[in-house]
């Protein structure tokens, strides 16, 4: 069974998505990535991990939608490698890149199936709904010719399937799951930060972390990189870094008193997950502390809020290795 990952980026980039085709793509025996990105002017392939990853040019407006570029090159690629996987696993409804080549490799040849994790986060701002009516009839053709759609908790799930009733049968629930290096960290909490790890852009929520750590007497820790950045330098309890190797990154989190993710755009955050396994108490939103029920074993019900905006701390929960959730995934998405 040969698999072809279709995803907006892959590694060395560090993202939410690109870390979830990462995990399933290295545990296959023979599987191939197909990505977009934006810094290459013609299509290049490499291996990283044992994984064949062709790179394929995108223009990526705000570092976002990820529109393909080359796309007689794109076509040429996709027929060659219709001939040669058996299942195609999309990723992301708000890559142009992933829709486009899912949808039309799926044109090429009937007979392969596809399975699509669309990652959806939801909409903001009157622009992007704009855009979101008019691309919605594009990722219609997509849901239509996928045999399984994986989300990833109930709550994605519930938004999903009122957006798109027709998928309610194909519409299967398999969560994320945490490399099995961070259970190899526990928490310490011997440090005076709260900590933040992923895109910081305002649509995460980041814009309240400042005074939820001065409610906590806390300073404020982000990595990651986004344009956010620049409003954060007026706040003296802020620090930012740019993404970590691996280990500083897990040792950052195993030493931090709290971590937190303020966005209610949120289908199942790694970051979340990561910080629950290794026993790091996490504030979230209402919408996330949903999306991670079934996982939790502790939390308060009483919340902070800070700017009408709910903040639940998550204390204690069980989350399962990627090892469990590829098994998962491999007998219920691809057989």
């Amino acid at each position: 069974m040969r698999v072809l990952f279709i995803t907006p980026r892959y590694y060395p980039f560090v993202g939410g998505v690109e870390h979830v085709v990462k995990s399933i793509a290295e545990r296959l025996k023979d599987s191939t990535v197909l990505c977009g990105d934006p810094n290459i002017k013609k299509i290049e392939i490499e291996q990283f991990g044992g994984v064949e990853v062709i790179k394929c040019p995108v223009f990526c407006p705000f570092d976002s939608y990820h529109i393909p570029k080359k796309i007689g090159e794109i076509k040429e690629t996709l027929k060659k490698i219709s001939r040669e996987i058996d299942i195609v696993h999309v990723h992301s409804a708000h890559s142009v890149f992933s829709v486009y080549c899912g949808t039309l490799i799926k044109k090429i040849n009937k007979d392969l199936d596809v399975v699509f994790t669309p990652h959806y986060i939801g909409i903001r701002g009157g622009f992007n709904k704009l855009l979101w009516s008019l691309w919605k009839q594009k990722l219609s053709q997509l849901l239509r010719v996928s045999k399984k759609i994986q989300l990833l908790s109930p709550t994605e799930k519930d938004n999903f399937s009122s957006i798109f009733p027709f998928t309610e049968k194909k519409l299967v629930i398999i969560p994320n799951g945490v490399e099995k290096d961070v259970f190899n960290y526990k928490n310490k909490g011997d440090s005076n930060y709260l900590l933040f790890s992923g895109r910081i852009e305002k649509y995460k929520g980041i814009d309240i972390l400042p005074k939820l750590g001065e409610i906590l007497n806390v300073d404020v820790l982000l990595i990651g990189r986004g344009n956010y950045i620049k409003k954060l330098k007026k706040y003296k309890n802020v620090s930012v870094l740019p993404p970590q190797k691996r280990s500083k990154y897990l040792e950052f989190l195993a030493s931090a008193k709290y971590a937190a993710n303020p966005s209610v755009y949120e289908a199942l955050s790694v970051f979340v997950l990561e910080s629950l396994a290794l026993g790091t108490p996490i504030f979230v939103t209402k919408p996330i502390l949903k999306s991670i029920q079934t996982f939790i074993v502790d939390a308060d019900s009483a919340p902070i809020k800070i700017n009408r905006r709910e903040l639940y701390l998550v204390k204690q929960s069980k989350v399962p290795s990627w090892d469990e959730i590829v098994e998962q995934i491999i007998s219920n998405l691809y057989k």
